[in-house]
């Protein structure tokens, strides 16, 4: 499973460790290359700019992880969807924004 996000979300080991108990290992872009998506993530997608050049940035990242065996990727990080299209990338998206909201949704019908 690939993760991108923040260079925190894809250092620290919360997302990796929730996934290891699941028996999934995880796939990041390589170390040298995560400030990077860091620079998108806070110089630009939270300023509102939404660049087509930070856009293919996004995309390598997601053939690095395919390329190293993920078969999907989680989108960890609220502003990634900015510039994450399906339809320009191999990988499956799991877009954790969506999946909060739609278990949001289903807890609060339920109550």
């Amino acid at each position: 499973m690939g993760l991108v996000g923040t260079v925190f979300t894809m250092r620290e080991s919360f997302f990796r460790n929730g996934l290891k108990q699941a028996g999934i290992e995880t796939l990041t872009p390589e170390p040298a290359i995560q400030p990077k998506l860091k620079e998108i993530i806070f110089g630009e997608l939270c300023r509102g700019e939404i660049r087509a050049e930070s856009r293919r940035v996004f995309e390598r990242m997601i053939d690095d992880v395919e390329s190293r065996g993920a078969g999907r990727v989680v989108l960890g990080c609220t502003e990634i969807p900015l510039i994450a299209r399906q339809e320009n990338c191999r990988l499956p998206f799991l877009d954790t924004t969506a999946l909060h909201r739609q278990r949001a949704l289903e807890m609060a019908l339920s109550a």
